[in-house]
Order: C-alpha cells, then sequence, then structure tokens
C-alpha cells in the first residue's frame, strides 16, 4: 500500500476507473484510509496494488503529485540494482541510504543514478506513466513529486523485478 499525505483535499475519479475498482481489491478499506486524514483536512492518496493480479483499488488524490522525500532513494537503489552498480563504495553507500536514511550518501547516489533523469528512466524501465515528477531545484533529489497510483505501482513494479528484488518476488 502506498499512502502520501501533504496538506487539501482533491478527489478524482478517473485514476479509480483506471484500476478496476470493484474487482476484489478491498475498495471500502481503502476509502476508509483516505477519508481518515481528508477529514482532517489533509490532501491524500491512497492506492493499493495486489502484486499477484495487477489489481488496484484507490482513494482520495491519487492523480496528483505529491511531495515525497526519502522515497526516492528507493528509486536510487533500484536503479544501481538494475544496472549492476551495486558493488563495493557504491553498496556501501547504499546500505547507509535505505538503513539509516543517509542524505549524504543519497546525495553522491543521486547523481551516479542520474540525477534528474532518475524519475524519467524508472518510469520507462518500469513502463510507470504516472510515476510523477523529479524535483526542479538543480542538484537536488528531495522533494521528488509521485502520484499515489504511480508509487504503489512503483512498489508492485519493483516486487517483480528479480533483479531488484531478488527473493523471486516473495
Amino acid at each position: 500500500m502506498a499512502v502520501v499525505v501533504t496538506p487539501p483535499v482533491r478527489e478524482d475519479a478517473s485514476a479509480a476507473a483506471d484500476c478496476g475498482v470493484g474487482t476484489g481489491m478491498p475498495a471500502a478499506a481503502v476509502s476508509a484510509a483516505a477519508r481518515v486524514d481528508t477529514d482532517s483536512g489533509l490532501r491524500v492518496g491512497v492506492a493499493v496494488v495486489d502484486t499477484a493480479t495487477g489489481e488496484c483499488s484507490v482513494s482520495g488524490d491519487t492523480e496528483g503529485t505529491l511531495a515525497t522525500a526519502s522515497v526516492v532513494k528507493v528509486m536510487i537503489a533500484a536503479r544501481l540494482l538494475a544496472e549492476g552498480e551495486m558493488t563495493g563504495q557504491t553498496a556501501e553507500l547504499a546500505h547507509s541510504m535505505i538503513s539509516r536514511s543517509d542524505d549524504v550518501a543519497a546525495n553522491v547516489l543521486w547523481q551516479r543514478a542520474g540525477g534528474h533523469g532518475l524519475g524519467p528512466w524508472i518510469e520507462r524501465h518500469h513502463d510507470l506513466p504516472d510515476l510523477g515528477s523529479p524535483n526542479d531545484v538543480p542538484g537536488r533529489w528531495g522533494n521528488t513529486h509521485v502520484t499515489a497510483l504511480g508509487l504503489a505501482r512503483l512498489y508492485a513494479a519493483l516486487r517483480k523485478d528479480a533483479v531488484v528484488w531478488p527473493s523471486g518476488g516473495v
């Protein structure tokens, strides 16, 4: 499940039509999860993707982009793994980046992973046209923007990628 929260709310039903809501996913639970925070005045997008079937359920602001911070660290690691660059000092930095949320390591690895080209590469490589957009501040990886549905689909795609998720997608 991908949940991204920032402050007001905008409902958008077009993502729900794309997801096949009502085809076995827990739509009522997903709607309830979004409603808790939207009732508090926050802008929330909730998306759940079934990694076995690809079916999804969405609620809240699922197509608007929401600012992230350390989520981009997953994208950095995924690209480095996909391109066989997770060795030596890169692997050590990546371990620190993920296990300690090390921003200094992310600064170094973001450049190695393509900088501002990372988001578009992830979209192309995993066929995710609705992922979001990179931060437009030169030299900065933080505050990358994603859609809730794009992020949930990214996690599902990474789980199916044997190079990135080597346990066979389990």
